[in-house]
């Protein structure tokens, strides 16, 4: 992703762009030429400022739904009934106005794509190892006070 931060309004327009670009067609041809070369030559890996490289990641985290979530709502260690996360999923996406179409499926699978995460069954369910949800003080007062009785 190219952070493109500059605005063409009336003041910088420049009229005369679709005919200078036309003459320098063969300049512009070679130079992509040139850096295709470089491309190939670089065994087809791709060297990227890192205003690219900052502006690539800020985006793909902005689109990570998964991700915000588990930074809000979830810490990475023990186990959470499949049904019970994506139920606190949904209702944390609702809540936070986040858009997303993940299923079940989906999200689960977007789960285990992160290291430590994974999928696992017995006798009582569904589980995702690795990833619990992370207790309000509200919840943990609740639990304090059903230990008591």
């Amino acid at each position: 992703m190219i952070p493109w931060n500059f605005r063409v309004n009336a003041n910088n327009r420049d009229e005369q762009l679709k005919s200078k670009l036309r003459r320098e067609a063969p300049g512009i041809l070679n130079w992509m030429l040139r850096g295709l070369a470089k491309y190939v030559a670089a065994s087809y890996k791709m060297h990227y400022p890192e205003i690219v490289e900052r502006a690539t990641s800020e985006y793909r985290i902005s689109q990570d739904v998964v991700g915000q979530f588990i930074a809000a709502k979830c810490t990475l260690s023990g186990k959470t009934q499949v049904t019970d996360l994506y139920s606190a999923f949904k209702l944390w996406a609702e809540a936070s106005r986040e858009r997303h179409s993940l299923t079940l499926r989906k999200f689960g699978d977007e789960l285990v794509k992160r290291e430590g995460i994974f999928r696992s069954k017995d006798g009582n369910g569904s589980w995702f190892q690795g990833i619990s949800l992370t207790l309000s003080a509200a919840d943990r007062l609740l639990n304090q006070i059903a230990e008591k009785m």
